[in-house]
Formats: structure tokens, C-alpha cells, sequence
């Protein structure tokens, strides 16, 4: 199942859900993708490592982060009770 969603800065992804063992496997694009598109570019610097492409404001760099993230695994999880 593909869907189209929207963060609240305006960026846009493409999000695949595929249903594997009874279970959701979520994929997003890489983050380069959504740096990308937040400073709106086509490709990276030049001389990458010397020169900016650009500059992310921190609210982009949350919002890529939150979307980018990985769930943790409930197994790795210790409960105590």
C-alpha cells in the first residue's frame, strides 16, 4: 500500500507499507531525500565536505528525524513490574 504524506513544513514522501508474517514493514526514502527537498535542490555541493549546499533550519531537522526514525523493537525493551 503506498501512501502520500505530509509534514507540517510542507515536505512530502512517499511511504510504502507492505504486510509480511502478520507484520507492517514500514520504508521511507533515504534522509538525503527529504534534505534534498527541504532546501529545495537537485543534487548535493559541489565539493561536498568544503562547500554548503545549503542550510536546514532545526524545525526541518526535527521533522526529518521524526519521520526518518526507527521504531525501536519491543524485544530489546526490558519490562520490570
Amino acid at each position: 500500500m503506498k501512501l502520500l504524506v505530509q509534514g507540517p513544513s510542507g515536505i512530502r514522501a512517499s511511504v510504502t507499507l507492505g504486510v509480511a508474517n502478520a507484520l507492517q514493514e514500514l520504508k521511507t526514502p533515504p534522509t538525503s531525500y527529504f534534505i534534498k527537498k527541504a532546501l529545495d535542490l537537485k543534487g548535493g555541493s559541489q565539493k561536498p565536505g568544503h562547500q554548503a549546499a545549503g542550510q536546514l533550519s532545526l524545525k526541518h531537522v526535527l521533522e526529518i528525524a521524526t519521520v526518518t526514525a526507527r521504531p525501536i523493537p519491543l524485544t530489546s525493551i526490558l519490562f520490570r513490574f
